[in-house]
């Protein structure tokens, strides 16, 4: 670590640059003074080599993060620091994505920021080889997709309210609709999207870390959408290529990625098995559907990689029933995940736009997906040294 490391500050606040430079004002660096972002900013980087960066992130952040991930190209040895008054998941995922080392929440401390400092020039934190746009880039968000081989068995209900219960939890979920056949995710979530996954898909080859936002519609559950076009006749010309660099793009950006797929095996669909760390494969009681889930294992294990996980999920979408869950998992060969009991009153979620574990946290089946939702996210933590499920 230098005797006197010089650190620079970029905000275009100039209150904020000297709340910065005030707190470490007696402390062993040399602030070089707050500047603004873009141009300037990489104008003084670039000459003075400065030891570190403090980039301010307050809204509009876009600004702010392009000058971010300028920075890290610029100087690939200088520790860059994000921070914020926005204690928000996607922003933070975002800086660190583009650059950061760490992203810090205001009130700021002269501690906290020399801690911070030192740590980072001392080589206790992420050296900068292994920022985004290398081979080394962290770990990706977990991808579920959700399958099932016959309409109206829950896919979308499921997909929406694991998403949702994701959500309530702290994490920062997407759910992407990849249903070629409707456009179940945003009719159910009552919004209007103004960008779909097709649009999205059109412009993959553009699109990066800051861009792909104009693209998801925030829900007030906190979940994010990547929604199907209104237009089943949109999906013709979609290339599988872009829609697997999407997926590789909101996997960086999120905690996990959830996709619904259509009752069909598609090339999308087998796409979006490929590319799970994952699948949940959902049956009903019905003896054809329990008939073409055994058929569909078969083809879901054809298509993913070894270290892939299928999971069962029984949806009871009547009351009653002659099979019990050990008959379902003697038939099928595979133990019941998650059976989710019958629940009448589940349509009212679709009324309002509001996903069950959210409209009715205390339903039965509400209880049955948070506790899935649960199962799924702490297992779904890998290894920092574990294998990454890439494109195609």
């Amino acid at each position: 670590m230098p005797d006197k490391p010089k650190i620079l500050v970029v905000d275009q606040d100039p209150q904020g640059c000297a709340e910065i430079q005030h707190l470490l004002a007696s402390s062993p660096v040399i602030v070089i003074g707050g500047v603004g972002f873009d141009e300037e900013a990489l104008s003084i980087a670039s000459e003075l080599k400065p030891h570190a960066v403090f980039v301010a992130l307050e809204e509009p952040i876009g600004s702010a993060l392009q000058t971010l991930r300028a920075l890290s190209d610029l100087l690939p040895e200088t520790r860059i620091f994000a921070y914020s008054s926005l204690n928000d998941v996607q922003a933070r995922r975002q800086a660190k994505a583009l650059g950061a080392l760490e992203y810090l929440t205001k009130p700021l401390s002269r501690e906290k920021l020399t801690d911070c400092i030192a740590r980072a020039l001392n080589g206790a934190s992420e050296p900068a080889d292994t920022r985004a746009g290398s081979s080394s880039d962290r770990r990706p968000g977990m991808i579920f997709t959700i399958f099932g081989t016959k309409g109206g068995i829950g896919r979308t209900l499921i997909a929406i309210n694991l998403a949702a219960s994701i959500a309530k939890s702290g994490l920062m979920p997407v759910l992407v609709d990849l249903d070629t056949s409707s456009s179940d995710v945003a009719r159910r979530m009552k919004i209007r999207a103004d960008s779909d996954l097709v649009g999205a898909a059109r412009n993959a080859a553009e699109l990066d870390e800051i861009t792909v936002d104009s693209y998801l519609n925030q829900h007030a559950s906190g979940v994010r959408i990547l929604p199907a076009p209104l237009q089943p006749t949109d999906w013709r010309e979609i290339d599988p290529g872009a829609v697997d660099s999407l997926i590789t793009l909101l996997a960086k950006l999120h905690e996990f990625v959830i996709i619904d797929t259509p009752a069909a095996f598609t090339d999308l669909s087998l796409l979006a098995a490929h590319r799970a760390d994952t699948a949940l494969l959902v049956t009903s009681l019905d003896p054809s559907s329990l008939e073409s889930t055994a058929i569909a294992f078969g083809m879901l294990d054809a298509s993913r990689p070894g270290s892939a996980e299928t999971r069962l999920i029984l949806n009871h979408l009547t009351p009653g029933g002659l099979l019990s869950d050990d008959d379902v998992a003697r038939q099928l060969n595979h133990e019941v995940y998650s059976s989710l009991p019958y629940d009448g009153s589940i349509v009212y979620s679709d009324e309002v736009g509001r996903p069950a574990v959210i409209s009715r946290p205390k339903a039965k089946i509400s209880s049955a997906i948070s506790k899935m939702a649960s199962r799924l996210a702490e297992a779904g933590v890998p290894a920092s040294d574990g294998p990454v499920r890439g494109p195609l």
